[in-house]
């Protein structure tokens, strides 16, 4: 049996006197990759649920959502690959970058229905342009990355 926590691989093939124990390498292996999007997205739908939100820098709504979404952008990119090294697939790549791209859509949809927030356009755009940040900057570390020789979780 084979779990794929990401698209990163954790075997449990020939295991079975600890069968628990190799359950729990596998659970905590999926939880090192998941846990920190899953919180980051938690972060942004309570965020989004609040009529105001006082304590973020007084800057432009759309700038926040550029950087909340080059964020998101990174960490899912990095739950799907297994690590911030160079993917072995590209489609770790892609499904990263659309289930952040899927996020902002709903998260605006969302705040259709919160009193004194709208869903704006112009928010989705900067989403989008923070998630394309993401991916440039991912790209240029890969290549930086594959020169030298090494691989960062």
């Amino acid at each position: 049996l084979g779990i794929h926590p990401g698209l990163a691989h954790v075997s449990l093939s020939g295991v079975k006197a600890d069968s628990k124990r190799s359950g729990f390498a596998a659970l905590a292996a999926l939880l090192r990759w998941w846990a920190p999007l899953l919180a980051y997205m938690g972060l942004i739908f309570w965020l989004s649920s609040q009529s105001r939100v006082d304590f973020l820098p007084d800057s432009p709504d759309y700038v926040l959502h550029f950087f909340g979404y080059f964020g998101m952008g990174i960490l899912a990119v990095r739950a799907f690959a297994g690590g911030l090294g160079e993917p072995k697939s590209k489609y770790s790549t892609y499904f990263g970058l659309v289930l952040a791209a899927s996020y902002a859509v709903t998260d605006e949809w969302h705040q259709r229905f919160i009193p004194g927030r709208v869903a704006s356009g112009r928010d989705l755009v900067a989403d989008g342009l923070g998630i394309a940040a993401a991916w440039i900057v991912l790209l240029v570390f890969w290549r930086w990355q594959s020169s030298r020789g090494s691989r960062l979780e």
